[in-house]
């Protein structure tokens, strides 16, 4: 009956070829040719050299990763109190959300262009994963165990032994926001470019352990970090060849988020920072206090932060406020630590209507979803002894606790945020920081840049 329909009507109908615009997708692995440093003590700089990349084909950066292999080198440990394990973290729930994984072990990220322009710079790399911790979904959170972070089943952290190479396999969004994203990458951005990485100091940035695998101590100061048989991992995306033509012929504008991370030294309990903007769009701020000691990269839990001014058992000790253009973020003072969690949920989950029910139930167009930290994880109250008296004591958290506050004009449109140019100044004031001596604070500020591709000339606007 359907075919004398067709027939009736004058149609035809034919199964299309393909419903998809690439080719074929390749992984391609470029071995590094300098894929061997020895006995690094921190200061080094690392080399990813993109040579060899094909102009015709776009690059999945959400998939492509470096794999390397990693080992610590220490005196063949014999006594008790040795090192005889390591961790990127401490092994207890209590640092479950410091965001911690084996990229605690690189400083900063600089990707040069083969124009020289830079690309996008990741100063505080280490410090600032925890802020990864609000946006990446539970699943996601597992997947990162593969580079030594929190195994939410296992509620710990993995160890390794000393002395001998642990493999592993770094995601490349691990290190600039510029790789984690759905759309591919021109090839021409990346050719002949280079990723250098630079590497921290390793009490900065792993945890050593004792025989009995619990006890942690320092590092000895002759310990070092080799890193061998790197190579860079590439997806490779062709396209068919009509359609590679006619995107050929055309200017390419590829948008890009990038990060400014900046450290501040503390003076005063009430304070205010400036830091100059060079960027059409903002998306947010985050800030990120860091304890004296402690872990490698946690943040400093409420109770840390000053003494408490009220009777609510979810106080915030401080005021935060941000001002730019004659505007004030957020348009409200926030009181307490309910208000501020709300505040960085907002600002760092980049989900459209998180709150809804069945906003896409294929998750096609919304994949992302809600961050690993609850409330409870931001701010907790814990009940301390010994008895007969016992006292409620407000203010834990699970290392993971960031103060974002949202630039965006809008939650709906994803790049809308605040129009800046080089002349204005991002203020952040903070008030009532009482243990201002014992902390150091971190700043990021997400912004938008665009890659634009006019044959073999690409240009950084931000």
């Amino acid at each position: 009956m359907s075919e004398d329909i067709l027939h009736l009507n004058h149609l035809s109908y034919a199964t299309p070829e393909s419903l998809l615009c690439s080719k074929k997708t390749t992984r391609t692995s470029y071995p590094i040719y300098s894929n061997r440093y020895d006995n690094c003590i921190g200061g080094e700089v690392l080399q990813i050299p993109f040579e060899n990349i094909p102009e015709c084909c776009y690059i999945d950066g959400s998939k492509s990763s470096i794999s390397l292999k990693i080992s610590i080198n220490v005196p063949t440990p014999t006594a008790a109190d040795d090192v005889y394990f390591w961790s990127t973290e401490n092994s207890d729930a209590t640092y479950a959300n410091t965001g911690a994984t084996i990229v605690n072990l690189i400083k900063s990220a600089v990707h040069q262009l083969d124009n020289n322009d830079i690309l996008y710079r990741e100063n505080f790399l280490y410090m600032m994963q925890t802020i990864r911790e609000y946006s990446q979904s539970f699943e996601r959170k597992r997947v990162l165990t593969e580079v030594g972070g929190y195994g939410t089943n296992e509620n710990k952290y993995n160890q390794y032994g000393v002395n001998k190479n642990t493999s592993f396999n770094i995601p490349l969004y691990l290190l600039s926001p510029f790789w984690n994203t759905a759309s591919l990458i021109p090839s021409k951005i990346l050719k002949n470019s280079k990723l250098s990485l630079v590497i921290n100091k390793l009490n900065e940035s792993l945890i050593a352990f004792q025989r009995d695998s619990v006890t942690p101590r320092p590092f000895p100061d002759n310990a070092s970090i080799t890193f061998s048989e790197m190579s860079l991992n590439l997806y490779q995306t062709e396209l068919y060849d009509q359609l590679d033509k006619s995107i050929k012929n055309q200017i390419i504008h590829f948008p890009y988020y990038s990060n400014n991370n900046d450290i501040h030294l503390l003076t005063s309990s009430s304070f205010m920072i400036n830091i100059p903007l060079q960027a059409s769009n903002l998306a947010y701020v985050a800030l990120k206090f860091r304890p004296d000691g402690g872990s490698p990269i946690e943040s400093a839990e409420i109770k840390d932060l000053g003494d408490v001014k009220t009777q609510d058992n979810n106080y915030l000790p401080i005021k935060i406020q941000a001002r730019i253009n004659g505007m004030i973020f957020p348009g409200f003072p926030i009181n307490d630590s309910v208000q501020a969690y709300i505040e960085s949920i907002n600002a760092l989950q980049t989900i459209s209507y998180p709150n809804a029910q069945n906003v896409d139930e294929m998750k096609i167009e919304n994949k992302l979803m809600g961050g690993t930290i609850s409330y409870y994880q931001f701010c907790n109250s814990q009940i301390s002894g010994p008895g007969p008296v016992y006292t409620l004591v407000s203010g834990f958290s699970s290392g993971g606790v960031i103060f974002a506050i949202d630039l965006q004009k809008s939650n709906n449109v994803s790049l809308s945020g605040v129009e800046v140019n080089a002349s204005r100044i991002l203020t952040i004031e903070i008030e009532g920081l009482d243990n201002y001596d014992n902390l150091t604070l971190f700043s990021q500020v997400r912004y938008m840049n665009v890659a634009t591709i006019d044959k073999d000339k690409i240009v950084i606007m931000k």
